[in-house]
């Protein structure tokens, strides 16, 4: 089998050149791409056209380049603003058309956003090839512009338009197959995507000499993710014997820094390494997300937070809100605060930090075991080659 993967992050030579663009909003595709190339029966290339802000914050123009260890090509493109998205258009299309013209049978042309020159790419590819390309879109969000007089808007509204003329789908939720008006028998959904040998070092990590239980926060520091919600619940609960760690960045990060100088059991570390989120995840006790459907109603329908495969796949227990978009079954494996309020979230972690530390290691370890034998790298790219092959 024949897949085309077109990716939009940046290759290991960019990332030294500017390491600000090693961000980690790619993961899925560099997860996919792990989980296709560990499977006998596929065959890939992988072409990117990195996301990189225009001229002059970085380079006029991005020379094609290849990541030999890899095995991905970079191709070069003109980065003035208004003239980049065409540019990465055509040469990615250039790029495609000689893997395609290189294959006998069918290639699986995979994108893995639904944003204009993605999109553009895929419709240009079928209309040359026809049959002997299929268009698989790969749908981890919903991007809604309100600016209808911004170019963005304009190319969001096409890329949507044209998306949805694929063969097949990969979504997050199911809520986004009613959304784009997507046909049953054109998709699957994958919620999201992890790689199991990440954590793979956690057991390796020492615990925090303290005798104090450590609640973490990783993610986002935003209201629509319902992070103020934290600072209320701690005002909530009285005891002493526990901390609540913070990571990440966003608007309400100097609220949390001032919280964190206002309650001795706060600590906030602000933006930390993929290693250093890693190395406190593996210390922490408890893991904590507040975002529930009332934060950000109009999204949480259309995404899967997948923060919360993280945690489940650290073997530590995690507290979350119900929302729309994470399906039944993995409520079985979190202890979730129903309302989504601070005081459900007070009261709920009262009562995991009163559990046994036998307890919370098994609830947790459950939950480690649902991800790593149904959400792994190469458990998700086999459904994918077993859903396309169909097409």
């Amino acid at each position: 089998m024949n897949i085309l993967y077109i990716g939009a992050f940046s290759i290991k030579s960019i990332v030294e050149k500017y390491p600000s663009l090693a961000l980690d909003k790619y993961k899925t595709s560099t997860f996919l791409i792990k989980g296709f190339r560990q499977l006998e029966d596929v065959r890939l290339d992988v072409i990117t056209a990195p996301d990189v802000p225009s001229y002059p914050k970085l380079p006029m123009r991005f020379k094609k380049e290849f990541d030999a260890d890899n095995k991905v090509t970079s191709v070069g493109f003109n980065n003035i603003k208004g003239i980049k998205q065409f540019s990465i258009v055509r040469n990615l299309y250039k790029e495609a058309c000689k893997i395609i013209c290189q294959n006998d049978d069918k290639t699986y042309v995979i994108i893995p956003y639904m944003v204009f020159h993605h999109v553009c790419v895929a419709r240009k590819l079928k209309k040359k090839f026809g049959d002997k390309v299929v268009v698989c879109q790969t749908i981890p969000d919903i991007f809604f512009a309100s600016k209808k007089l911004s170019a963005w808007y304009w190319m969001n509204r096409y890329a949507q338009r044209n998306a949805v003329k694929s063969e097949a789908f990969v979504l997050f939720t199911k809520a986004m197959a009613d959304y784009l008006n997507i046909p049953e028998e054109k998709y699957i959904v994958m919620e999201s995507i992890i790689d199991g040998d990440i954590y793979n070092t956690i057991s390796n990590v020492s615990k925090d000499s303290s005798d104090k239980l450590h609640v973490l926060y990783t993610g986002s520091l935003s209201s629509v993710h319902g992070v103020m919600k934290l600072v209320e619940m701690m005002k909530l609960i009285k005891r002493d014997d526990f901390e609540l760690w913070i990571t990440g960045s966003g608007a309400l990060a100097d609220n949390l820094k001032e919280a964190a100088e206002n309650d001795n059991r706060i600590r906030f570390f602000g933006t930390v390494t993929k290693e250093k989120v890693i190395e406190l995840q593996s210390k922490a006790d408890i893991l904590i997300n507040p975002r529930s459907d009332k934060d950000s109603p109009h999204l949480t329908r259309y995404m899967f937070p997948s923060k919360l495969m993280e945690y489940m796949l650290t073997g530590h227990p995690a507290i979350i809100c119900r929302m729309s978009g994470i399906p039944e079954d993995y409520y079985q494996y979190v202890f979730v605060a129903e309302e989504g309020t601070p005081e459900s979230l007070a009261l709920l972690l009262d009562k995991v930090l009163d559990m046994s530390d036998d307890e919370r290691l098994k609830f947790g370890v459950s939950a480690r075991s649902y991800i790593l034998n149904n959400k792994t790298i190469t458990v998700q790219a086999k459904r994918i080659v077993d859903f396309i092959k169909q097409f």
